[in-house]
């Protein structure tokens, strides 16, 4: 968007009504004082505007372009997240981080300038499988947490969000982690929505074993894990496994399995049956056979 010094300056609707004032763009008479020199030679060569991350405002981010104040929305920021608390959650870790965007506006006030930085401005590098990431959590969903590894390339990347699936977490980081600190991660891969699939580093075995497509079909002891309300299934009490609870599987008892599931208490033992090794997944599906 090519913005000209006579198209940015917005007026009140008392100065529309009056005759409009003449301001130069470096004059001390301006309602907006003296624009930083570096700022005006950007704008009059048309390049992007360089800003730093300063505080979470409601509905965006605040900036300092130069020594002088700006304002990102969300929607316009270099990315987005689904849940607007995740800015607050990631913004220890940008503060002062330089970014680039468009001035689309400038106007009177405190923070005169505004910014879209939805633009082009990062380098791509692909995660390599197998390796190990520092990762941001941002949030839990029902069964996984939401992890953010950008920082680990300190921005240069932008944002690359995944997803660490409990399964796939040590009993130590349910416990004492939580959203805002970093972990040690593992990409896996992405999903089908291109989100980084990842384990904890702390799990004690990988899956890269073929070994483990020997227990399909076979039955196992399977040990209950529990904690703050996440429940966790391991296959001889260190494979990570999941119970399928449909219909197709156990018929007109499928209601008395969900209810024995709810039963369930912390190290309480059961015998599965391995219906499936899923080694992209690093999990095993099970089958509760029910005495």
């Amino acid at each position: 968007m090519q913005l000209t010094w006579s198209s940015i300056f917005k007026f009140s609707e008392k100065e529309k009504n009056t005759e409009t004032p003449q301001y130069s763009k470096s004059s001390n008479d301006s309602p907006y004082g003296q624009l930083d020199k570096r700022f005006e030679q950007r704008m009059a060569e048309g390049k992007n505007m360089p800003f730093h991350i300063q505080s979470v405002k409601q509905g965006g981010i605040q900036v300092k372009v130069y020594q002088m104040q700006g304002f990102v929305p969300f929607t316009q920021m270099p990315w987005t997240y689904e849940r607007i608390a995740f800015w607050r959650v990631v913004f220890p870790y940008l503060r002062n981080k330089l970014f680039y965007g468009e001035v689309t506006e400038i106007t009177e006030g405190p923070v005169p300038i505004r910014i879209d930085a939805s633009i082009r401005q990062f380098q791509h590098k692909p995660l390599q499988p197998e390796k190990t990431y520092r990762a941001l959590i941002l949030g839990r969903l029902d069964t996984n947490f939401i992890v953010e590894l950008g920082q680990h390339f300190d921005w240069r990347c932008g944002s690359i969000t995944g997803r660490l699936p409990y399964s796939k977490c040590s009993l130590e980081l349910l416990r004492e982690k939580s959203p805002g600190q970093m972990i040690m991660v593992v990409f896996e891969g992405n999903n089908k929505k291109q989100q980084a699939q990842v384990r904890d580093s702390n799990l004690p075995f990988k899956w890269q074993d073929k070994m483990l497509l020997t227990y399909h079909g076979k039955r196992v002891e399977v040990v209950v894990k529990k904690h703050k309300g996440i429940t966790q299934y391991l296959v001889e009490g260190k494979y990570e496994g999941a119970l399928e609870v449909t219909g197709q599987l156990y018929g007109a008892n499928v209601n008395k399995v969900k209810q024995g599931i709810r039963k369930l208490v912390h190290r309480e033992y059961i015998k599965c049956k391995v219906i499936e090794v899923n080694m992209q997944r690093g999990l095993m599906m099970l089958k509760w056979e029910m005495n």
